[in-house]
């Protein structure tokens, strides 16, 4: 885990399935340095099978909820005061079990007002190409994940990398994945996941790459109201929003404003393009005609501020 910290520059992981008994975890996870604070759940769980890490001179985490297979908080990068939800997820192996997981995250995260990111391993499967030699899939196997992503307005976050994630002798299977709603879709479009190999383990890690900002790069878009008034606008959104088949999930929901984010910005530029460059020129032009037009002997011996 050391290695691995410092070849990834990890500041926040979780360590799932561990099987390190709650009276030995503080000494094996000191071995680790000094910069970590942790959690974990042998509250719920007295087999704590998940831990999670934070640099604390990086991360300001608040534990939130410990529970049987997740442990959930709230994230703030001290530097740059980004601030998201992250939860460490570890699923059971039964479908009644995960029922009980569905249900509990539910309103967690009802409650989460910000940008949110699930990572872990769910123990399930989503359709039938994330298993690979083993038994056929079915849709008892599928439905009550679907369901609660569907019912919370949760999409998987794309990845690179390897397309399983599991082995066990020779079937592989896809249940690890990276979980986000739609709020963190807003703030970070163009961020993607990362299945790393997996080494030692039979799992292979999941990894999200936050990038600090600098301020510079473009601009981001800004819908004004004005924009509305304009004699194309509702063609023009029609137009967009019906290039693509109806949405059935809030990642396809997402493609749709993002494709329609396209059209605004060219109208916007087209249309409205250095929209503040043409309000000076109006304004000169409109002070050099009351100049031109007003009473000549009005300006003489006057003296007056300018307010720009």
């Amino acid at each position: 885990m050391k290695a691995f910290c410092r070849e990834n520059n990890v500041i926040l992981f979780a360590v799932l399935e561990n099987k390190v008994k709650e009276e030995r975890a503080p000494k094996i996870i000191k071995k680790l340095g000094d910069r970590w604070r942790w959690a974990a759940n042998y509250n719920a769980d007295r087999r704590g099978r998940i831990w999670l890490l934070w640099d604390y001179s990086i991360i300001d985490f608040r534990v939130d909820v410990v529970h049987q297979q997740f442990v959930f908080g709230y994230c703030t990068r001290i530097k740059s005061n980004t601030e998201f939800y992250f939860g460490a997820v570890y699923g059971l192996h039964t479908i009644a079990d995960r029922r009980a997981l569905w249900g509990d995250l539910e309103p967690v995260i009802n409650n989460a007002a910000a940008p949110l990111v699930l990572m872990g391993d769910y123990n399930a499967i989503r359709k039938g190409d994330d298993r690979f030699n083993g038994n056929q899939v079915t849709d008892s196997e599928t439905r009550d994940f679907n369901n609660f992503l569907l019912d919370n307005s949760l999409t998987e976050m794309k990845t690179v990398g390897r397309q399983y994630t599991w082995i066990n002798n020779h079937t592989h299977s896809k249940i690890d994945r990276i979980i986000v709603n739609a709020e963190w879709v807003q703030q970070w479009p163009h961020i993607k996941g990362v299945i790393l190999e997996p080494h030692f383990s039979d799992h292979c890690p999941l990894s999200v790459k936050m990038e600090e900002h600098d301020g510079k790069g473009p601009k981001p878009f800004r819908f004004y109201n004005y924009m509305a008034e304009h004699k194309f606008f509702i063609t023009e959104v029609e137009e967009s929003w019906n290039r693509r088949s109806a949405a059935k999930t809030m990642y396809e929901v997402w493609l749709k404003l993002k494709q329609m984010k396209v059209v605004m910005k060219n109208m916007a530029k087209k249309e409205f393009g250095n929209i503040e460059e043409k309000i000076i020129a109006a304004r000169v032009a409109l002070r050099n005609y009351q100049n031109t037009h007003s009473d000549p002997t009005r300006g003489q011996n006057q003296c007056h501020v300018e307010n720009n």
